[in-house]
């Protein structure tokens, strides 16, 4: 064999050996996610942020003119409420 060749299969094994000996980091997907089917108790922190998250995303969306979409949360862990809202043609816009 040519020393071009020996070094070429060297080289080579050796990054076989480096990207086998990689982990492959997966973005988690949307069913790694666990959300709990209980209620909440009345008057705890997820709730005043539920009702907070209700407020600012219906008053945003109707004054945003982005297409009618707003998305947002509020609050931390394990307390948090995240929400999407649509508005949409035939809805009055106008918030109470």
């Amino acid at each position: 064999m040519s020393a071009r060749l020996v070094v070429l299969l060297a080289v080579t094994a050796s990054l076989v050996v480096v990207v086998v000996g990689q982990e492959v980091q997966v973005p988690p997907s949307v069913s790694d996610y666990y959300c709990s089917r209980t209620n909440f108790t009345d008057g705890s922190q997820y709730e005043k942020n539920l009702n907070d998250l209700v407020s600012t995303l219906s008053t945003t969306a109707a004054a945003n003119g982005n297409g009618w979409f707003h998305n947002g949360s509020v609050g931390a862990t394990p307390d948090q409420a995240s929400g999407l809202i649509m508005c949409y043609a035939d809805s009055n816009v106008t918030v109470p």
